[in-house]
């Protein structure tokens, strides 16, 4: 699924190597793919929920137990994605520099704000909405955030009901300021993952409440399944306004999505199986690369005389060279580091079981 979502976001940012907008009806194979070229970009909030969900399912009973500090939890997100991030933005500064050197040109969207390496390594935490080097910037610095401050609402010394209530209150303002200032105002980024990370949450509780009473669960699948057709064939007939498309998808369509895929028996064995799950792990470096891809098919393409980019061949070819790209990057660049962090916190937990064990010895002593 997340692999599918990042390779419709690719051709979401397909208009970065025209030089023309998301609704242009010249871009290759318009007339199929114009849901995918317009409103693509909104399954960002599928990742934002997905986060949120498996965020609430692993996660959330360690972090009220406190049995994960918050310098463990923040170093391990940030050795998931910030030495991905960093290479791909370098590649991105490299690969801009040297087209503007060679051919005088480089490729919309990357050119535009000229930044130095270390300003690109800490450019995430600033989170530049406005005009990024590297457009995952925005959801890495917003996704970040949203870790962040849902682990401290878990950590809050109240009752759950209270946390509960905070959590649907962070969620709902998030909501409200997506409608006052705009789906694409650069300030409601930071909305659309507050908002689409919690109800991610909510839908992780829920799927529990499901899980536990299998009398209800079918008959919630089968209401679920009706909301996602009927809203589907909703948001098309609401193509004009964003506002509204928006609230449908985060508190309805994707929900009703994810209760299918993890409530229905014969989808989840699908979706279990080992080569699913496979391609579900390229997902992340295939998104973390998709701006160096295009980069290196830009310069290339412009050197060998392919510049026509209205074409089917160049959309095809390059469309498949990112997510080639991306999976070159996961074997030779993501997977060592994801086994580095993993034996670091083999190590981790080692040593906080030993100064576990040592501190009972003292209280029996």
């Amino acid at each position: 699924i997340r692999l599918a979502a990042a390779i419709i976001i690719i051709i979401f940012h397909y208009n970065k190597l025209t030089g023309g907008v998301h609704d242009d009806p010249n871009l290759p194979l318009y007339s199929i793919l114009r849901p995918l070229y317009v409103n693509g970009g909104k399954l960002v909030e599928l990742f934002f929920m997905m986060s949120g969900f498996c965020f609430m399912l692993f996660s959330a009973k360690k972090i009220e137990a406190r049995e994960t500090s918050f310098n463990r939890f923040l170093m391990h997100r940030l050795c998931r994605i910030m030495p991905s991030y960093w290479l791909s933005s370098l590649l991105v500064i490299l690969l801009t520099k040297l087209s503007i050197l060679i051919l005088e040109s480089t490729i919309n969207g990357t050119g535009g704000n000229p930044q130095k390496p270390i300003a690109v390594i800490l450019n995430v935490f600033c989170m530049d909405f406005v005009n990024p080097i590297n457009g995952v910037t925005w959801f890495l610095a917003v996704n970040l955030f949203c870790y962040i401050c849902y682990y401290y609402l878990l950590r809050l010394p109240t009752t759950r009901k209270i946390k509960g209530l905070l959590w649907m209150s962070c969620v709902a303002l998030s909501s409200v300021e997506i409608i006052i200032l705009g789906y694409s105002h650069p300030l409601s980024n930071l909305a659309r993952g507050l908002a689409s990370f919690g109800s991610g949450g909510v839908m992780a509780i829920f799927n529990n409440q499901i899980v536990e009473n299998d009398r209800k669960k079918v008959e919630i699948v089968r209401v679920s399944f009706v909301c996602l057709v009927g809203i589907s064939i909703g948001l098309v007939l609401l193509d004009f306004l964003q506002e509204l498309q928006w609230i449908f998808e985060v508190y309805i369509l994707y929900p009703s999505f994810l209760l299918i895929i993890t409530n229905i028996k014969k989808v989840r064995n699908v979706l279990s199986k080992s080569p699913l799950q496979k391609l579900g792990k390229y997902s992340f470096s295939i998104y973390i690369f998709q701006t160096a891809g295009m980069c290196i098919c830009y310069f290339v393409y412009e050197i060998i005389g392919v510049n026509n980019w209205y074409m089917t061949f160049s959309f095809i070819t390059s469309i498949i060279f990112v997510i080639v790209f991306g999976l070159v990057m996961y074997y030779i660049f993501e997977q060592p580091i994801n086994r580095i962090l993993k034996k670091w916190e083999e190590k981790a937990n080692e040593k906080d079981q030993t100064i576990f064990d040592c501190r009972n010895r003292s209280k029996f002593l």
